[in-house]
Order: structure tokens, then sequence, then C-alpha cells
């Protein structure tokens, strides 16, 4: 589903139903040969990327079975819902994950049940080779909160029976909802249920060492919380309400990559809470409640007997190919390694394997499938042979796919580098400059090295980068030039007091035969 932008008014009311949905990718294009996400944006960079966003407006909104992940801002923003008595919202066995803001932000009556919430909120920053245009404000933009809730009065808000996990700065947060100058309204009356929820904390992305997201946090607010039956764990300040057990939940998989909410043998979390009327259901669809008592959380183990149910993954593809040119009419073979990201639920699955030869050029893998095991990973080899009038860099852009569909799709590029064998050389000149000359901490470097071959831009230089900073911070990388001359790379440095202080940024282009050229700028971090 396109994100749906906010605008000034809107005239929703009555009942506003989203079942068996997907909401992904809103903030990016899509490319057209290998469908792969690519030029995606978010608000420092002038783009938009919630999955769904409204204006003001009533209504009484369902999501269920709902698939909500990887857009640029949040990823569902009901905000704007305006809290009057005959207006609600209802997410049941949502799953929310892999959103740059805020996974799930709701304002007034609202009810959160049976859904699973991934807070990593940082996964654009750490795919930032595949997404460089994120600005550093754009990852866990708001704080990155899992669930954020606005209230007014009389307000009823229901959390009960969810996992939800994140590295944003707060797993639950809830104030009075704020009107447009950022003022917060009235919300007496209003109140909170937190009940039968595993909190399961993660390392903060946004705060410092290891520092730990908060579990529940509130500000502004005049609205009572009763907590019963949650699960506290790995949290700011230990956070453990009265009535919560505060241990590890043992979920099959904590951390965020491959979140698993499942609970193992031994969990606190098995038949610990008195069955609720009216959810009979987990997050799965399956009977909850099987057993003396409830299970904690979104999920509800099944009996041994029960077919275990199966959660699917996108696989891990490396590409690697060899560094040195190769001459026209020459052939260079590339390795491509696959890993099953699968829980081992799901069994053995085939992979296909396709690659987009760049024009002239002919390939061919060694195997064009792969059956892996989940956890297990297998190479082929595929060898490309470049016409005799091949001259620059090629992309080679390969892809892994299954019938599971789109969450077995993998992509990864090779890049080759072809010198004709009689090029006569010439004179390299070029330099570096960086986005700013100064930073703060905490901000992203980007850089820019320009490279000319006898005065003129040259495309498919290499570009080598080093960066020595204080405190002994190196960094160094490769890159190649574009059709423009330019070759472009990002750097993080550490969000520590370590990081402040004067950097010096080198650079060392060459290109074929012709004289290599080096190059240096220098900016600050404060």
């Amino acid at each position: 589903m396109a994100g749906i932008p906010k605008v000034e008014t809107s005239s929703n009311s009555g009942e506003l139903t989203f079942r068996n949905v997907e909401i992904a990718w809103n903030g990016c294009a899509e490319d057209p040969n290998t469908g792969e996400a690519k030029g995606c944006y978010a608000q420092k960079n002038g783009g938009y990327g919630d999955g769904i966003g409204t204006a003001l407006t009533g209504g009484k909104w369902l999501f269920e079975d709902v698939s909500i992940h990887h857009n640029t801002s949040d990823g569902l923003d009901m905000l704007y819902l305006d809290g009057k008595a005959d207006t609600s919202i209802t997410l049941n066995r949502v799953h929310a994950y892999s959103n740059a803001g805020n996974q799930v932000k709701v304002a007034g009556n609202a009810t959160v049940r049976n859904s699973v919430l991934v807070g990593d909120c940082g996964y654009f920053y750490r795919e930032g080779q595949k997404y460089p245009y994120l600005g550093s404000g754009d990852h866990c933009r708001a704080g990155g909160t899992a669930l954020s809730l606005a209230l007014l009065t009389n307000n009823q808000v229901d959390v009960t029976h969810n996992t939800i996990t994140g590295e944003g700065d707060i797993l639950i947060f809830h104030g009075a909802k704020t009107d447009r100058a950022g003022v917060p309204m009235d919300d007496t009356g209003a109140k909170l249920l937190i009940r039968n929820n595993i909190l399961r904390g993660q390392k903060d992305f946004t705060g410092y060492g290891d520092e730990l997201v908060a579990g529940h946090y509130w500000e502004n607010t005049k609205a009572s919380t009763t907590y019963a039956g949650n699960i506290f764990f790995n949290v700011k300040s230990n956070q453990c309400p009265a009535g919560s057990i505060c241990a590890d939940p043992l979920l099959t998989v904590s951390e965020m990559r491959g979140f698993d909410p499942r609970l193992k043998p031994g969990s606190p979390a098995h038949d610990k809470v008195a069955p609720i009327v009216g959810i009979n259901t987990d997050f799965f669809n399956r009977k909850r409640v099987y057993g003396p008592a409830a299970d904690i959380g979104a999920v509800e183990t099944q009996p041994v007997t029960d077919t275990p149910v199966c959660t699917r993954a996108q696989p891990t593809m490396d590409l690697r190919q060899p560094t040195s040119p190769i001459v026209p009419g020459a052939s260079v073979t590339l390795t491509v390694t696959l890993k099953n990201n699968d829980i081992a639920a799901c069994g053995p699955t085939n992979f296909q394997l396709a690659h987009t030869a760049p024009q002239g050029w002919s390939g061919e893998f060694s195997t064009g499938a792969l059956s892996l095991a989940p956890g297990a990973q297998a190479t082929a080899s595929l060898t490309m042979k470049s016409p005799t009038t091949a001259s620059g860099v090629y992309n080679i852009p390969v892809r892994s796919t299954s019938q599971q569909g789109a969450v077995h799709a993998a992509d990864a590029t090779g890049v080759v580098q072809v010198r004709p064998s009689d090029n006569s050389g010439g004179v390299l000149s070029g330099g570096v400059v960086t986005d700013k000359g100064v930073y703060r901490l905490g901000e992203t470097i980007k850089i820019g090295a320009a490279v000319k071959l006898n005065g003129r831009p040259q495309r498919g230089a290499t570009v080598d980068l080093s960066i020595e900073g204080p405190n002994g911070l190196r960094w160094t990388t490769r890159t190649t030039t574009d059709e423009n001359g330019m070759g472009w790379a990002s750097y993080q440095p550490p969000s520590t007091s370590q990081a402040l202080g004067h950097y010096y940024i080198y650079v060392k282009g060459s290109y074929l035969n012709a004289t290599t050229f080096t190059n240096r700028n220098r900016f600050d971090v404060k």
C-alpha cells in the first residue's frame, strides 16, 4: 500500500477497516528491473515516508492482520484522531517493524491487542550503503518509540497481550494530545490499561554507551495508568511496575533481526495470567488459552503436538568479486553466498538465483538454485564474459527468490572494472570535500571526492578514502566515481565525547595507467 499523506482536514467517519494489508517501503522508489527498494528519502531530505498518516479525523478504525514495515518515517501515524467519544482505533494482530520513526502512533480511544511491535528504527542506518539519502535525524525520528499514545478527556486505552521490543528511546509512551501549537490539551479522566504484555528492551539507538531504552514513560498527562500481568526486562533503570514480572521472558529470538516472539520452554510468561473474555486468539490467530492460564505476550504457546509455526525472513546474500580489472573480452567469476534466515519450523527452501547482465555481456551460474535448510548457507559462482568493446565499470545485480514471494527476495550487486590493455594513461587530479565543515556529535559526515583525467571528470576511477581523527580514530573505505567523476561515501563517528575534535580526510585517486593523485581536507566534530 502506498503512503497516505497528511493534509489539513478530512471528512473520515463511520467504520474504516484495514484487514490483511501490507503497508511497506513508503518513502522509497522501486527499481523496475529488480523490484529492489531504492532512492529512499525521509523528512530531513525533503521526503515523506509515513506508512499511513491522516489529517484531523473521526471514524472507527480497525487494523487487523496487518504488516507495517520498512517505511522511512513512522509506520502507522494516527495521532490526528480527534479523540472524541465516537472515535476509536483498534489494532489486532498487527506486525510493525523496521520503520525509521515510531512503529505505531495513535490518539484517543484505542485498543492494541495480540500485536508484535519491533522498533528497530535504526534499520536504514545499518543498511546505509543501500539507503544513503536518509539524514541523521531520520533514523529513530521522534525518538523511535515503538508505541506512542496520545489521550484526551475520558479516553479509554487498552494495551493487552502484545510483545514489544525496540531500540528507540521508549517502548510505550503516553501523554496528553497536543494542539497545533504543540501545547498539551486536557486529558482529565483518561485511563490507560497496560496488561499481559512483554516489554523487552534493547540498547538505545539514540543513547550513549550501553544505555537501554525505557519500558514505559509518560509526561504532560493527567491520565491514570493500571498495570497488570506484564513482563518488563532489559529496560532503563530496571523499571518494574507493581504486579509485573521483571525477568527474561525467554523469547525464541530476542535480537531485533529475525525477532521471534514465541516463548521458549521455561519462560516465566507461560500459563501466567487469567483468560480475558473476548480475547480468544493470539498473534498467529490460534486458540488462546492452552493450559491452566493464558500466556503473557502476543503469542500463546500451543500443545507440543501442534505443528510449529513457520516465520520466514529475508535471506542474507553476500557477493564477492575480484578487485583486479579484466581486459575486454575476458571472463570474470563472482561468488554468491546465500543464507536462509527462516526459523527451524519452516524446513528447507529452494532458492532461485538470477542476474542481470550489462548490455553485450553473457553470464551463467554454476547452479541456478540452492536448497537451504533454515540457518544454512551455500555458495554458487557466476561467470560473466565481457564483450571485446567493454571499457569502464559495470554493475552486475544478483537476486534470490523462492515460491514464498517477496520475503525471500535478496539483492546484491557485483562491480567489475574493464581496462583496455593498450591504455596510454594520462594525468589524474582531484580533491575531497564534506557536506559541512563542522558537525554535531552523532551527525553523519557525507563525503564527495572528485576525480578528473586530463582535466575532465572521469567515470570508473578508484577512490581510496581515509580519515584520521582524535583519540586514535581511524576509518578507510574505497568507492568508484560515477558519470560525473564523483565518488561518494558516508562516515559515522562514535556518539561519544572521544569523537570530539579535528579530523583530516585523505583521498587517493587512480584509474587505469594514469598517474595517481592524493589530496586532503579537514572537518571538526563539536
